[in-house]
């Protein structure tokens, strides 16, 4: 009985590798091409597994590969192969075959009545005893089998993509069973659904009634059970199926791979002179098997293929923003969802977070990024302008209107539009915004025209807006239209670990137009950015740091160069205890204290003590850390 490795799946898809070694000698996988089966894959080792005979058995022994190797999806390290076991390498499939081992209790067809088919609600045409499907391809008739055969292995191993393969094969049994059209369904998560159906028809031409309706399909795909039908005799339809009145013959299997239902391939023709009979039937069920393996192997790849495109697309994320922390990970994966959809997002934040940056990442990564990008600050325009901003106006619609003016949204056609701080808009102005997304269309002002708006609605606010809903400022029913994706920017200070790199970037960003290349930040100035709070954020720091390069002389940003607030907050253990900066904080603290104690707690009288402005004191107390020590003398 001669034995081999058919490839269902990966790179040598299609090959047969017969395996005549003698008694012990073995048969080596693996991705060196030292091996008998040389496989170009990343994921097989160099030296993967060894096929060894024992006898009239094979074993087959894993070589301790990264990837492992799976008998019928297990991982197994020694295994006996039986005919049929399915070896799983890298991202290669074979099925371990026996020839000549098809008695009845091993592969023999057996009458078609004992594979559990109603013969005689799907059978018109007598039916003799199967024979086996090695008595077809040898039949006088056999001639047209092998074609067929042959043509569907090629098909296999030469197809490029899942549609390329269901192409192939259905074009390659055209050739033996002259059938008119030819389905495959794949099936979906359920029973009532599909993940893609695939038709061939011999004329592009052909008659909707010359095929299956969806009905018959589902059932098809509910109840898997190999079908042949002639409608010759007036015999009655097979239970469940409604084929179309021109369909005088029917033959469909189903496909199924690793006890799994994978879908169904079907054929009909419209020539009662060319039905379906057993042959065609026995056929198709020795072929199913290969052709469902085949399928799922290349849905499979289709499916990891775009994941990987949507993970790549995640990982190529076009954007103006700098951090690496698990907090700005997030904001990248949420821009990376919602770019390509054309939801309404609600970017929060504190100000200075860089809301509208990530509002310019998703519009950049989305499919109108060639399109307008518009942004328009409600906080800095009054309701009138707004208005007029918003929608356009025409001529002499109010005074100084003497011509007509477009309005944003038709500057944003096909584009993005962002309303930043929409909170300051007015009650007015929300009431037309909330038409305008609902219906897409507005009218100039003073203007009966009614004009599309096709563009993306995406907001910005640093106000808490359940909270200004609750108060009555923001309407609850624009507000839940525009928050159908919510996007938090984090503060500065609930990722620190960001401000190396944000404070990198924005050097070597204004370096170049105020004073050329510098070498960077010094350790003592980096520390004491580090250990500032940043209510502004982003925003503060990149002021910080410009003002700091205007400022600066030597080739590194220094302490000095940074603004008192920021070295004033600083521990002493975060800048060095030795430094000329950490004493001069030091002593600010000391006279601070010693202006309390005189002033025996009181914060006016050691303003004046001090010579400042109360409101100063304040702030000084809060960036030396010293609340808790003047509340002490208070008190």
């Amino acid at each position: 009985m001669q034995k081999k490795l058919v490839s269902i799946a990966g790179p040598l898809r299609g090959g047969v590798f017969p395996l005549t070694q003698a008694e012990g000698e073995a048969f080596s996988i693996g991705r060196s091409v030292d091996n008998a089966l040389c496989i170009e894959d990343p994921l097989v080792s160099r030296h993967h597994c060894l096929l060894t005979r024992r006898g009239q058995e094979f074993t087959i022994t894993d070589r301790g590969s990264a990837n492992g190797t799976y008998i019928n999806g297990l991982p197994l390290h020694d295994h006996p192969l039986r005919g049929g076991d399915e070896i799983g390498i890298g991202k290669s499939m074979f099925l371990f075959v026996i020839e000549g081992a098809l008695d009845a209790g091993n592969g023999e067809s057996g009458p078609l009545s004992a594979q559990g088919i109603n013969l005689s609600e799907t059978l018109h045409l007598p039916v003799p005893t199967a024979r086996r499907f090695e008595e077809i391809l040898s039949s006088p008739s056999g001639g047209r089998w092998v074609g067929a055969l042959s043509s569907i292995l090629d098909a296999i191993r030469l197809a490029k993509g899942l549609k390329e393969l269901q192409g192939r094969i259905l074009e390659s049994l055209s050739r033996a069973f002259l059938f008119e059209h030819g389905i495959i369904v794949l099936a979906g998560n359920s029973v009532v659904e599909f993940a893609s159906v695939f038709e061939w028809k011999r004329d592009p031409d052909t008659l909707d009634a010359a095929v299956l309706p969806a009905a018959s399909l589902e059932r098809m795909i509910r109840e898997p059970a190999p079908i042949l039908w002639n409608r010759d005799a007036n015999e009655a339809n097979p239970p469940g199926i409604q084929p179309g009145p021109l369909v005088a013959s029917l033959v469909a299997v189903p496909l199924i791979a690793f006890e799994r239902l994978i879908g169904l391939l079907c054929l009909t023709t419209s020539n009662s002179t060319q039905c379906f009979n057993d042959e065609h039937l026995c056929f198709l069920m020795k072929m199913a098997c290969a052709v469902a393996l085949a399928l799922d192997s290349a849905a499979n790849a289709q499916n990891q293929e775009t994941e990987t495109r949507q993970r790549l697309a995640e990982m190529n994320l076009e954007h103006n923003m700098v951090g690496e922390s698990p907090q700005m990970r997030k904001v990248y994966d949420v821009i990376a969802k919602v770019a390509r959809t054309d939801s309404t997002v609600m970017i929060c934040g504190e100000s200075g977070t860089g809301k509208e940056l990530a509002a310019r990442a998703i519009h950049r990564n989305s499919l109108r990024a060639r399109k307008p990008f518009i942004a328009i600050n409600c906080a800095a325009l009054s309701e009138t302008l707004l208005e007029s901003e918003l929608f356009g106006h025409e001529k002499g619609a109010f005074t100084g209107a003497v011509a007509q003016k477009k309005g944003r949204f038709e500057e944003a056609h096909g584009g993005t539009i962002l309303f930043d701080e929409v909170t300051e808009m007015s009650p007015l102005l929300q009431a037309k915004l909330l038409r305008v997304i609902q219906e897409r269309e507005f009218e100039r002002v003073g203007g009966n025209r009614t004009i599309k708006a096709d563009v993306r609605f995406l907001s910005a606010s640093n106000q808490d807006m359940d909270e200004a809903v609750r108060r009555g400022v923001f309407r609850s029913d624009l507000y839940y239209r525009l928050q159908v994706v919510s996007l938090t920017i984090p503060p500065l200070r609930e990722h620190p670990e960001d401000i190396e790199p944000l404070a990198n970037y924005f050097t070597r960003k204004h370096s170049w137009k105020l004073r050329g290349r510098i070498a960077g930040i010094s350790k003592l100035a980096l520390a004491c950015l580090k250990s500032y709070n940043w209510p502004g954020n982003v925003r503060e720091l990149e002021n910080v740091l410009e003002r700091a390069l205007v400022l600066g002389t030597a080739d590194l940003i220094q302490p000095e160069d940074l603004p008192d607030s920021i070295i004033e907050s600083s521990h002493p253990s975060d800048v060095s205890t030795s430094g000329f900066y950490s004493k001069v904080t030091e002593a600010k603290r000391r006279l601070l204290l010693e202006a309390f104690e005189n002033a025996r707690g009181n914060h006016s009288e050691a303003a004046k003590l001090l010579e400042v402005h109360p409101n100063s004191l304040h702030r000084l107390i809060r960036n030396l850390n010293l609340k808790a020590k003047t509340t002490e003398l208070s008190s």
